[in-house]
């Protein structure tokens, strides 16, 4: 038999990975976003689903979400059950009626500027008047942005 104490340090030694935290970018969003409880939240991006997580335990809103990922959607949809999230084609395409959302949290990945222009004039229309869109957008030196750039364009190879 296995003590309370025992059994936290085994799952401490071999479940670590099972606890992973939220990223800088998904505690500031968090920070800045000022949610009520009962409010409805749209998670554009998705990431790992740790700040729909949040969201569902915490601040007991509503959230939905959106990726362009299906493997990512079902990933999260077992991590956050109580959650409406959906694939989406294109970046821009929300499948929310207008003005659905208390507060939308954006974090935009690499997208070239139609998409990117596409996105926020979607996110616009699923807010509320009068709510808020927190957005997380890399904040990086110049040549450090550059750099980033040209290790993405390279081949797998190297």
């Amino acid at each position: 038999m296995i003590s309370k104490a025992g059994s936290r340090t085994y799952e401490r030694a071999h479940f670590s990975s099972r606890h992973p935290r939220l990223s800088t970018m998904e505690r500031c969003l968090l920070k800045w976003a000022v949610i009520d409880r009962d409010d409805r939240v749209l998670d554009v991006g998705l990431g790992n689903g740790l700040m729909a997580e949040y969201l569902l335990r915490n601040m007991e809103c509503e959230v939905c979400g959106v990726a362009d990922d299906m493997e990512l959607v079902r990933s999260n949809r077992g991590l956050v059950r109580s959650a409406d999230l959906v694939q989406i084609a294109a970046a821009g395409d929300i499948p929310w009626r207008d003005q659905a959302f208390h507060a939308v949290l954006l974090r935009p990945c690499r997208l070239d500027e139609s998409a990117m222009e596409n996105q926020l004039r979607e996110v616009h229309r699923v807010l509320k008047e009068g709510g808020q869109l927190v957005m997380g957008l890399e904040n990086l030196p110049a040549p450090l942005r550059s750099a980033l750039a040209a290790i993405r364009e390279t081949p797998a190879e190297v």
